[in-house]
């Protein structure tokens, strides 16, 4: 590079820098050796390891925890992230989490959130089409990331139907083609898991002799078949979701009770699966057993944490004292697999540490988390951007076919 650029002050530099997406600029890093030494040195999202987030709705307010010790027994909630203020309201939940941005849908305004704790940016984005079948109550959401590009896309896959996408920066959703049947139907339980540049969710057909996993590619936005599940769903199964590990490899985790003689047993496990998609060989994907999780049938039976099942070498549990729905203690666990695994592949959840306690919990949800300077200024065009306000509306302009961001205070657009 020319004298001109390596002698820029850093901090200038990096003010440059942080209106970059954070793939783009990783890729900047291979421009010279004094930008990769600024971008190593002063760019959070290239040292940041992924962290726990526990996301609690209780009786208040919803609540977002960042976990960052998962060998430690620890009796408090974590370090609470900063949600802005229309986030905190009843009926609000995570859509799920990317290089450090939150999304979040409100689910009486029918619309999302993105936003970025550290920085405090935040984004809306509009209502997505109502479903050809007409109600929306099993439909399923993500939040995508395409790493080649720099897309972020939030997927809307309703119960039966067309998939819709949007993406940040863009004013309106659109309907993706499915090349599969239309009597394929999502599976309402399962929720929507983002790998590696492609969102997948799992499917059947309308007598459910057969679950599929199907898969859209963010940047092509392609929907293909990739795998059938492991096992079949049947009666005994408690929960069960797809989900994904810190390597970028898809995860398949079931929570069941053992019966013997016809007797349902004490005790709650789990069996997780991972999805080896063959790159090293032409082999069609294979899911190959990674461990069973095994609770001794203790006074407080356990179960997985959900959607965010594994965390590099921890898998994570947790554990609810009985009681009303509102007046509920639920305590998140690490459970760490070469320590508790046997030679058979059992691993055993009792003596894993607490590394959050939560009070009056009606739902806990876990996700991957890493703290980043990560920009949203980039993708408020096309009326997606709120600034400062807290409180928005939208309206439908039928000529342009195509929600308005509105102020409450002055009824005029944002």
């Amino acid at each position: 590079m020319g004298d001109r650029w390596d002698h820029i002050p850093a901090d200038a530099f990096m003010e440059i820098l942080r209106r970059v997406p954070s793939s783009p600029r990783r890729r900047l890093r291979l421009v010279c050796r004094h930008w990769r030494s600024v971008i190593d040195d002063r760019t959070p999202a290239t040292q940041a390891q992924p962290m726990v987030l526990a996301f609690v709705v209780g009786h208040d307010v919803p609540c977002a925890y960042v976990l960052d010790d998962l060998t430690t027994e620890h009796g408090t909630s974590g370090r609470e992230l900063k949600l802005p203020r229309a986030a905190l309201d009843w009926g609000v939940s995570m859509v799920g989490t990317c290089n450090g941005l939150l999304c979040l849908r409100r689910r009486w305004e029918d619309d999302f959130i993105v936003v970025n704790p550290v920085t405090g940016e935040k984004l809306a984005v509009p209502p997505p089409p109502e479903p050809h079948g007409g109600s929306q109550k099993a439909d399923a959401y993500g939040f995508a990331y395409h790493p080649a590009t720099g897309l972020y896309k939030i997927v809307h896959v309703p119960w039966i139907g067309e998939v819709n996408v949007f993406a940040l920066g863009d004013g309106a959703w659109r309907e993706v083609t499915l090349p599969v049947p239309i009597w394929l139907r999502r599976v309402p339980s399962f929720g929507l898991t983002n790998v590696g540049g492609a969102m997948y969710w799992v499917a059947t057909d309308p007598h459910f002799q057969s679950h599929s996993v199907m898969s859209l590619d963010v940047k092509d936005e392609r929907v293909v078949f990739v795998a059938t599940l492991p096992v079949r769903i049947g009666l005994t199964h408690l929960s069960w979701h797809l989900t994904t590990d810190l390597r970028g490899r898809l995860v398949f985790a079931l929570c069941f009770r053992e019966t013997k003689q016809g007797r349902m047993l004490k005790g709650i496990h789990a069996k997780v699966w991972i999805l080896d998609d063959g790159e090293t060989s032409k082999n069609p994907p294979e899911w190959v057993l990674l461990c069973t999780v095994v609770d001794s049938g203790q006074e407080l039976p356990q179960g997985i944490a959900l959607p965010h099942v594994i965390h590099g070498e921890h898998i994570l549990t947790t554990q609810a004292r009985a009681g009303y729905e509102y007046d509920r203690r639920v305590s998140l666990h690490a459970c760490h697999l070469s320590e508790a695994r046997t030679l058979d592949g059992v691993v055993r959840m009792e003596g894993s540490p607490s590394i959050g306690m939560y009070d009056a919990c009606r739902s806990l949800q876990t996700f991957a988390y890493v703290e980043t300077m990560e920009p949203l200024a980039l993708y408020r065009g096309n009326g997606c951007g709120i600034g400062d306000s807290e409180e928005w509306d939208w309206r439908f302009d039928g000529g342009e076919r195509r929600w308005k961001l509105m102020s409450c205070s002055s009824s005029s657009l944002l």
